[in-house]
């Protein structure tokens, strides 16, 4: 089962009270305006570039009194949370974030044109929230990962390691066809990597030169990116700075 926190509770009672009592609709752009009151959300959002007052005034101004059957109402704003329940639930988790909702309010048509008014793709919001930064700077995250690269095998001349990264929105198959595809696995080696990915938040999948590196990188993000799922490679040591294959 998915706990929630207090203050995703506390919005979810909102909403809900919200829909029905003032037969405000869409479901999801209530959602929306209640989650936007949320720092963790806020944060993203301006790391995304998005005018957080102006999104928050775009919503209130979109959220407008209906004669649209309550029910209706009840079951899409239902539909959005157990979306983002049943996600947490397929990826091992116990706690389901504010964060979590945004992705199936984006998919549905009213949030989905919110986001794309303030240039939010997606991409760029699943990949906001699948690889936080603040996630690893945390001292026990950088104790294990330091402690794990010192164990990679050595390196020759121009060589570097290719890593992949963990996330919560790309597909286990997505990930075996690119390992199998781009990285030259077996059936069994993909799927035996995918798991390790998904287990310790990232796996080497090659050791190959700058150029053929700098290949693998660019090749296995475009496909990510054509597909809308926020997969991230790395690369250690670090590619020369002219070198490095941004995302965007």
């Amino acid at each position: 089962m998915v706990r929630f926190s207090t203050s995703l509770k506390h919005r979810f009672e909102l909403s809900a009270s919200e829909i029905r009592v003032y037969h405000c609709g869409p479901a999801a752009l209530v959602l929306m305006r209640n989650l936007l009151t949320a720092a963790t959300v806020r944060v993203a959002m301006e790391r995304l570039g998005v005018d957080v007052a102006a999104m928050v005034a775009d919503v209130n101004d979109s959220v407008l009194p209906q004669t649209a059957d309550v029910d209706e109402q009840l079951e899409a704003f239902n539909h959005i949370v157990q979306s983002a329940a049943l996600h947490a639930i397929s990826n091992r988790s116990k706690r389901l974030r504010c964060l979590d909702l945004l992705v199936p309010l984006a998919m549905t048509p009213a949030g989905a044109a919110v986001f794309d008014r303030h240039g939010v793709s997606l991409y760029a919001l699943t990949w906001q929230i699948s690889h936080d930064p603040r996630r690893q700077q945390r001292w026990l995250t950088r104790k294990l990962n330091a402690r794990r690269l010192a164990k990679l095998p050595p390196l020759q001349d121009d060589q570097r390691h290719v890593l992949m990264h963990n996330d919560d929105h790309t597909p286990l198959a997505f990930v075996q066809a690119m390992l199998q595809q781009h990285a030259g696995m077996t059936d069994e080696d993909a799927a035996k990597t995918a798991e390790a990915v998904h287990q310790l938040g990232w796996q080497r999948i090659a050791t190959l030169s700058l150029a053929d590196t700098a290949t693998l990188l660019a090749t296995i993000e475009v496909e990510a990116k054509t597909n809308d799922f926020p997969l991230r490679l790395s690369v250690y040591p670090p590619l020369p700075a002219a070198r490095v294959v941004t995302r965007r």
